[in-house]
């Protein structure tokens, strides 16, 4: 019986030291974002470091790996935008078949978009821009 219980230890140890080290991960994360669906369902994720190298994962899977110089106009756009400013949330009114949706997440906040969405600052469509380029193996 005392088995099981050694066993749950473990894993509570483990996922402790899991949660710690992500924590510790995020500091490091300048920016994150997703963007998914569209006709293909696209299920992208792009991470990039204070340090300005990052990681793109694409639907395959692949981790491909991004210096700093292809992440330059995303971090250039973005540092110039008065993100914290932005909305937390830009939606269409209604339904839109196979639109995209962005999340992107800098210096600690989160904005939503989604295709068709209405009233979009520029500032907000140049960000879309160059992180759909970069994602898309156009950006850098």
């Amino acid at each position: 019986m005392r088995r099981p219980a050694g066993i749950a230890a473990l894993v509570a140890v483990g996922l402790a030291l899991a949660g710690a080290g992500a924590g510790h991960a995020s500091a490091r994360t300048l920016i994150e974002a997703d963007r998914t669906g569209g006709f293909a369902g696209v299920d992208d994720h792009l991470v990039v470091r204070v340090g300005g190298a990052g990681t793109y994962t694409g639907r395959d899977g692949r981790h491909r790996p991004l210096r700093p110089a292809a992440t330059r106009e995303v971090r250039r756009v973005l540092r110039g935008s008065d993100f914290a400013s932005l909305r937390g949330s830009y939606r269409p009114r209604g339904v839109v078949a196979d639109a995209f949706e962005y999340r992107i997440s800098y210096r600690g906040r989160t904005v939503v978009y989604v295709d068709g969405a209405e009233n979009v600052p520029d500032r907000l469509s140049r960000i879309l821009s160059a992180l759909s380029d970069l994602m898309s193996g156009r950006g850098g």
